[in-house]
């Protein structure tokens, strides 16, 4: 039996990839197909990481401006009637966000207060869109009431007493378990979602 050794030379080799000019369309549909199902399966863990983050960064601002009413409350007492997004009344500071806007409001009757993040205004606040808002309220003695809740929120453009059309607002602490899920929460059997 004799070997016969074969070789190629650099004419025979261009010579085969003329004729092969570049991918089928069949190769090309099969790799956009396995793209497309890879993407479709890693999207929604990349948007729990992003509402989970966003949360977190409510929760940690949450958390100082119901330090900064404990410590107020300890050094002056409770604080007076007060509806406000200013915080350096609490001795603290916290940093402007794209995700949040934060207030906090306290009654004199009940000498709480009651903190909360809202999604700026903007697509969040077009009318019959859902939106939530996380909350935290305090005690008598400034000290936060835990768990943070998440409220379901949403606009209806309506007519007023006037006659003329205007937004208005509905919130609920009470919550669809669908909803409360999707927004990162954890629904508890009384139908609230409560964030920690």
């Amino acid at each position: 039996m004799r070997a016969t050794l074969v070789i190629f030379s650099p004419i025979c080799y261009s010579e085969a990839m003329e004729k092969r000019q570049g991918f089928t369309l069949v190769e090309i549909l099969i790799v956009v197909l396995i793209i497309g199902v890879l993407a479709a399966l890693a999207f929604p863990q990349y948007q729990k990481s992003m509402i989970r983050a966003k949360n977190r960064e409510a929760i940690l601002a949450l958390r100082t401006i119901a330090k900064g009413i404990e410590m107020y409350n300890l050094a002056n007492g409770p604080l007076p009637q007060v509806r406000s997004n200013d915080f350096s009344i609490l001795d603290i500071s916290i940093p402007k966000s794209k995700n949040w806007e934060y207030m906090f409001f306290c009654f004199d009757e009940h000498k709480a207060c009651y903190i909360t993040a809202e999604n700026p205004k903007g697509e969040s606040m077009a009318p019959d869109k859902k939106y939530y808002t996380l909350s935290l309220g305090t005690n008598e003695q400034g000290q936060a009431e835990f768990p943070i809740e998440i409220e379901e929120n949403y606009n209806t453009m309506e007519e007023d007493e006037n006659g003329e059309e205007r937004v208005f607002y509905h919130a609920s602490n009470l919550v669809s378990a669908d909803f409360c899920k999707q927004v990162g929460g954890f629904p508890t059997e009384e139908g609230y979602c409560t964030i920690e």
